[in-house]
């Protein structure tokens, strides 16, 4: 899901190519992951409960 996201991003012509180089040098996939359940968790503590069905609150 992620790597197709990726992808899709990385050929797309509407992404510009300087802000798309500078993300994969600063952040591997799986930091990016860690850091979207982060703020996932942080929406579900601030009472966005739906989106325990993404993100679930044990992991």
């Amino acid at each position: 899901m992620v790597e197709d996201w990726w992808h899709i991003i990385s050929h797309s012509a509407s992404c510009p190519r300087k802000t798309l180089k500078s993300l994969q040098r600063a952040s591997m996939p799986a930091i990016i992951i860690a850091k979207i359940k982060e703020e996932a968790r942080t929406w579900i503590a601030a009472g966005a409960a739906k989106l325990t069905k993404i993100i679930p609150t044990g992991e």
